[in-house]
């Protein structure tokens, strides 16, 4: 478990853009992390993505988050959605 703890994970991939997944999605994203998020059709994974996106803009005009991370380490900004 320690050795996990000292990886310098950059890049999370989830499977699935439904709630769960657009839920995982959002969290990563708002933690800096470079997202990549896939579903079953293109259609799923935009929606899924769409989602998130309008969540993160309400957090951020309700100034929930104080800066907009988007800016910083790559963040939802720079993800690629796809299909699988």
């Amino acid at each position: 478990m320690e050795a996990l703890m000292n990886l310098d994970i950059q890049r999370v991939g989830i499977l699935g853009a439904g709630q769960m997944g657009a839920g995982i999605a959002q969290t990563a994203a708002q933690s800096g992390f470079h997202v990549y998020l896939a579903d079953q059709s293109q259609e799923f994974a935009e929606k899924g993505k769409q989602k998130i996106s309008s969540q993160l803009k309400k957090l951020i005009e309700k100034g929930k988050i104080i800066t907009d991370f988007r800016k910083n380490r790559g963040g939802w900004r720079n993800s690629i959605i796809f299909k699988m």
